[in-house]
């Protein structure tokens, strides 16, 4: 099995957000994402907030975007039929990583969702730039 293990996290410098691969420095609580070109070489080396540091889950919708731990998505539950499709609801959920389940999945006020479990996801944000997009 292969799969894109790839980190993001907020830029102490500039607050912009940057992908790549991590770097934690323990001793002294340091984050660190290493960019790279397009080709494949080295970039830069970027210091970031660690609090923002959140993994690639690997999830991809519709090859518009990449969903990253701690985004906020919306979407609607699946109905393979029309008596189903009259109780779809709505949800919003942060993109967690399940313990108990040892897998990525969908925390909402009216429970856990899997990647796989929903329809029509839209990206709105993440928990620090949208704070206010989440109800306790």
């Amino acid at each position: 099995m292969k799969r894109t293990i790839k980190f993001r996290g907020k830029c102490t410098l500039n607050g912009e957000w940057v992908f790549g691969d991590l770097e934690y420095r323990r001793d002294k609580d340091r984050a660190f994402i290493h960019t790279y070109h397009e080709d494949g070489k080295y970039d830069r080396c970027h210091e970031v907030i660690p609090e923002t540091v959140g993994e690639y889950t690997g999830w991809t919708f519709k090859h518009k975007f990449e969903l990253y731990e701690s985004d906020i998505i919306g979407f609607d539950d699946w109905a393979f039929t029309p008596r189903q499709k009259k109780k779809m609801r709505h949800h919003v959920g942060v993109i967690e990583w399940s313990i108990d389940y040892g897998k990525w999945m969908i925390k909402c006020g009216d429970g856990l969702f899997e990647g796989n479990d929903v329809a029509d996801p839209q990206l709105l944000g993440n928990i620090y730039d949208n704070p206010e997009l989440i109800k306790e």
